[in-house]
């Protein structure tokens, strides 16, 4: 393949996927910021939202702009970011998928590691939290422990951990 295809392709691609999880993660930050109370959103971000908006049938909720604020917020940071990871990969000797596809799975990873400590962080008043992230860790690294051996501790209380506090957020509070 030509150098200057490969080079645009690494780029449209480094763009898209951090787009991509910018705009999903940024989506999610908006709602929950406007769930709160808070506005969120720099100057473009709101643009782009006012724009989508008007190409929408009927007028959107303030939940629905602040959703379309956030999305346009990440898909903008993390899509020149990807940009650039994307050039600077498509210019090096070495094949890009060794920089940029371990880049996209930090991300990923990032991403989904700051929405469940963020899950968590919200409900860590609450008892019930606590106790699934306490129990769930410790049962996990205890599992793989006796089941796979001392070596598979870490993964073992990494996994417990979700899923304690999966089922701790599945739980009905006793507040209500």
């Amino acid at each position: 393949m030509d150098d200057r295809l490969s080079l645009l392709l690494w780029t449209l691609g480094g763009a898209f996927s951090f787009a991509l999880i910018g705009g999903l993660f940024g989506g999610l930050a908006g709602w929950l910021s406007w769930r709160g109370g808070n506005a969120s959103g720099s100057m473009i971000g709101r643009r782009v939202a006012n724009a989508l908006a008007r190409l929408m049938e009927g007028e959107p909720t303030e939940g629905q702009r602040a959703v379309l604020t956030g999305a346009a917020d990440g898909a903008l940071f993390l899509g020149l970011i990807g940009t650039l990871i994307g050039l600077l990969a498509g210019q090096h000797d070495q094949p890009p998928s060794t920089w940029l596809l371990p880049a996209f799975g930090i991300l990923v990873l990032l991403s989904a590691g700051a929405v469940l400590f963020g899950t968590l962080a919200g409900g860590v008043v609450r008892l019930r939290a606590v106790l699934g992230f306490c129990v769930g860790g410790l049962s996990g690294a205890l599992f793989a422990a006796f089941e796979w051996g001392v070596e598979h501790i870490v993964p073992g209380a990494a996994v417990g951990i979700v899923v304690g506090a999966l089922v701790s957020l599945a739980l009905p509070s006793a507040d209500g």
